[in-house]
C-alpha cells in the first residue's frame, strides 16, 4: 500500500515536472515592432510603388516582367491566394504576396532576407512563396506549358538536333547550375 502511494506521488511528479517544461515563455508581442511598419517602410509599399509610378524599366528588371504582366497575372492566381483580412490582423495583399513570391524567384535570395526587406516574417514567407508558386502553376500550366504530343516531342527531337546538333533531345538545362562539357560546333 505504501510503495503504490509512492508510485503514484513520483508519477505525479514526473507529470507536473513535464508540465513545467512544456509551458510556453509568454510572447512578448503580438507582432514585432519593426513588422508593425510594414504599410509605410517595407519594400512592397514603398520601392515597387515608385517604380511602377516613375521607373518602368526598373520595374522589369526588379520583377523579370511589365506591371502590366504583373497586373494580370495578380487577376489570375487572385482567388487563390487571396486571405481575409480579420479583427486581429490586417492580411498581406495578392500583389504583395505575388511580389514577394516573384522577388524569391528573381533573385533567388533566402526567406529571412525577403522577409527583412518586405517587413513581414520569415514564416509568413514560408507559407506565402510555396502557395503562391502552386497558384501560378495551377492557374497557368495549361496556358504556358501544355502536355506535348507524340508529334510535338518528334518535333522538338528534330530542333535540337538541326539548330546545336543534339540529337535525341528533348530539353535543356540552363548551363550555369549544371556544369556540361560544350559539344563541338
Amino acid at each position: 500500500m505504501a510503495s503504490t502511494k509512492k508510485v503514484r506521488n513520483v508519477a505525479l511528479l514526473l507529470i507536473a515536472r513535464r508540465m513545467a517544461l512544456k509551458k510556453r515563455r509568454a510572447r512578448r508581442w503580438w507582432v514585432h515592432p519593426i513588422l508593425q511598419r510594414r504599410s509605410e517602410l517595407g519594400e512592397f509599399h514603398r520601392l515597387i510603388l515608385e517604380l511602377r509610378l516613375e521607373r518602368l524599366s526598373e520595374f522589369r528588371t526588379y520583377f523579370r516582367m511589365t506591371p502590366e504582366a504583373f497586373d494580370f497575372l495578380a487577376h489570375k492566381i487572385g482567388p487563390k491566394i487571396k486571405k481575409q483580412t480579420t479583427h486581429l490582423r490586417t492580411c498581406i495583399s495578392v500583389e504583395e504576396r505575388l511580389a514577394l513570391t516573384l522577388r524569391f524567384l528573381a533573385t533567388g535570395d533566402s526567406y529571412s532576407t525577403i522577409a527583412a526587406s518586405f517587413r513581414t516574417s520569415k514564416s509568413t514567407i514560408c507559407h506565402a512563396v510555396p502557395e503562391t508558386c502552386a497558384a501560378i502553376w495551377e492557374t497557368l500550366r495549361n496556358e504556358v506549358m501544355p502536355i506535348p504530343s507524340r508529334q510535338d516531342w518528334v518535333k522538338i527531337a528534330e530542333d535540337f538536333d538541326q539548330f546545336w546538333q543534339f540529337p535525341n533531345c528533348l530539353g535543356s538545362v540552363d548551363g550555369k547550375h549544371i556544369v556540361l562539357q560544350a559539344p563541338n560546333n
